[in-house]
């Protein structure tokens, strides 16, 4: 029997012969990334441009090979396909309606709305549709991929010139568009294994998912368990998630708009686990990593159980790239709530604005008290570390 895995993270990221270890089964890699030790996998594909095509084109050639019994794949950018390859082989996991759901952002608020609230949306198959939402909704508006990662390609218009503009430059093709909600940006991310929600914890954006597009970073910080929303959006994506077709075993990433009327209003779900630090803190926060346990949980094997650290809060910062040659990064501050310094930038090579919410050089983990705290600290390292990066 096999685990057939497809991988988008770096080796250093996921050791997936480890974890998968104990399961006895020939491990099957297709990956975007090298660096895997082949000995340690009984196949290895890398594949520059991954791609469905040539996700399929490999199983295909696999099937005839070996028998697999579970597919792995954590990126958003794999759900569908991978459904699609266990639905083939009739095996254990994420089915194509589940993966679609959570995917197709159409899909998913034509579910959601049944049981919260969500912005009036429309998927735009002309030019009529974007004018016929606004004459019934005005502006601002939001026209974003249906399947889009990290706010990549999402554009909140405030006036026909942007709409102009914007309709001139891009093929909205797949594209969405909904009302622009007014409100404070939450997360909430989480653990499921056999159907019960092992672990969940909100978040707050400081800066939101679209701050890349003005040089900035998401950063958001773990809210206190006596914050007033904190059990009201656990709730809400209890439920939320109950009702939806939600794998299993997975991770999940929310995020959900609380607006100046008191209102939670979703944005979007995911069936996998959030970036920007997410696993890293789900390991300070309950001793374990989600996305670890979440492929563990994939394949039938025990998981650890989680052991809340509630003593410190914690926040994420993403130091974002200049449109430069990085020359150097700092190395890690000497500060005792820093407890996590993760540099990812590579010297020497010509950086572009960032694209997306998670595209950093350097993420940084601390620690604190309580909210003010953690901003004042955030604040404080992201100048210092800014300040230190040295671009040509």
């Amino acid at each position: 029997m096999a685990i057939l895995i497809i991988n988008r993270f770096s080796s250093n990221k996921l050791n997936y012969a480890e974890l998968l270890k104990p399961t006895n089964q020939q491990l099957l890699l297709i990956t975007g990334q090298h660096g895997f030790d082949r000995n340690l996998y009984d196949h290895i594909e890398v594949i520059d441009h991954l791609d469905e095509t040539s996700i399929n084109k490999i199983t295909t050639q696999l099937i005839t090979r070996y028998k697999i019994q579970y597919v792995i794949a954590l990126s958003e950018l794999d759900l569908i396909v991978a459904s699609k390859i266990r639905e083939k082989l009739n095996i254990v996991g994420q089915g194509i309606e589940s993966a679609i759901a959570f995917r197709d952002k159409i899909v998913m608020k034509d579910l959601a709305k049944k049981i919260v609230d969500v912005p009036d949306y429309k998927r735009i198959e002309s030019k009529d549709d974007i004018v016929t939402f606004i004459k019934k909704n005005g502006y601002p508006i939001v026209i974003k991929p249906v399947d889009g990662a990290g706010s990549s390609n999402t554009h909140i218009i405030y006036n026909e010139d942007q709409l102009e503009e914007l309709i001139s430059s891009t093929d909205l093709k797949g594209y969405e568009i909904e009302r622009f909600i007014d409100g404070v940006m939450y997360k909430v991310d989480g653990l499921i294994h056999k159907d019960s929600i092992i672990l969940s914890w909100p978040s707050k954006y400081i800066n939101d998912c679209l701050s890349f597009k003005d040089g900035k970073q998401a950063t958001y910080i773990q809210l206190h368990s006596s914050h007033p929303l904190y059990n009201r959006l656990n709730t809400y994506c209890e439920q939320l998630l109950k009702y939806l077709p939600t794998p299993n075993s997975t991770t999940f990433h929310a995020e959900i708009i609380h607006t100046p009327d008191n209102r939670l209003v979703l944005c979007e779900i995911a069936s996998r686990t959030g970036g920007g630090g997410v696993a890293e803190v789900s390991e300070l926060i309950y001793g374990l990593n989600i996305t670890e346990e979440w492929i563990k949980g994939q394949v039938d094997l025990p998981i650890k159980k989680p052991i809340v650290n509630d003593e410190k809060l914690y926040g994420v910062v993403l130091i974002p790239p200049k449109e430069k040659l990085l020359v150097s990064l700092p190395e890690r501050p000497k500060i005792e709530w820093v407890v996590n310094y993760i540099p990812e930038g590579k010297i020497g090579q010509v950086y572009t604005k960032a694209r997306n919410s998670v595209y950093y050089i350097i993420m940084v983990i601390i620690t604190g008290e309580n909210e003010t705290e953690l901003i004042h600290r955030m604040n404080y390292i992201t100048e210092t570390l800014e300040a230190s990066c040295v671009w040509e």
